[in-house]
């Protein structure tokens, strides 16, 4: 099974029309419904019913499952699962997914196998040196200190987002301690031997990577509405900034 990975961009400060908050809600099952209910504050009310909305039908792309007939579990530290797995009759597999949130782009990551996606604003005024010291592993903290001035802030978010993505991929979230493994920014996106990683610009102030553990080369984005529907054929790919 290909994996999957959907961006969908709205102003999550503007009221949604009428159709689209509809569409949404449709697609939450009963307990998402009653923890939309407790929301107050109309952004965290817009991000929830379009990220719950991609989700639900992203993977009804998968399965004749209806979208608001998915259900989901926790693991200990918080990562959500598919209540069932033994839907192997759905789409011949346990499909794992994850969802990143920020301003207000969306991503959603689904494969059959480990995954993990993180999308971070690039932020010119946070001291970045000062948090890779603290959180990063001794060895991509010097590698970042190394690099020429222009180019540290994006690594540093190019890393920030790859370790998050790894870390929700194995299910351990912060809580698996950031400086306990590395990345090496200077290399292109690829392989190790238990999963790939890839990373790319979303215009000039949004940073999204995501880590999959399979061999997968290339990942395309589509980009799509509410529904997980693609918008823009002629935009399927976005080109793969490296730094380099």
């Amino acid at each position: 099974m290909r994996p999957l990975l959907l961006v969908h961009h709205c102003r999550l400060d503007a009221p949604l029309c009428q159709q689209i908050q509809q569409d949404c809600y449709r697609a939450l099952n009963g307990d998402e419904k009653l923890q939309f209910q407790t929301f107050s504050n109309p952004v965290v009310q817009n991000r929830f019913l379009l990220s719950r909305s991609l989700l639900h039908h992203g993977l009804s792309t998968y399965s004749p499952r209806l979208p608001h007939e998915w259900c989901f579990v926790k693991n200990q530290h918080g990562k959500p699962a598919l209540q069932v797995c033994q839907n192997q009759t759905d789409f011949g597999g346990c499909l794992d997914f994850n969802l990143s949130h920020s301003g207000d782009w969306i991503a959603l990551a689904l494969a059959d196998v480990k995954v993990g996606v993180d999308i971070q604003k690039i932020k010119p005024d946070v001291p970045f040196l000062k948090i890779a010291k603290r959180f990063f592993h001794v060895t991509e903290t010097q590698k970042l200190e190394a690099v020429a001035k222009p180019h540290q802030l994006n690594d540093f978010f190019k890393l920030w987002t790859l370790k998050e993505a790894y870390l929700k991929a194995v299910g351990l979230g912060i809580a698996g301690g950031m400086s306990s493994f590395g990345f090496d920014t200077s290399q292109p996106d690829g392989n190790s031997q238990l999963f790939s990683h890839h990373t790319w610009n979303l215009g000039r102030h949004y940073m999204l990577s995501l880590v999959l553990f399979s061999q997968e080369s290339q990942i395309p984005i589509t980009f799509c509405n509410h529904l997980a529907q693609p918008i823009s054929p002629q935009a399927q790919i976005v080109k793969k900034d490296l730094f380099q």
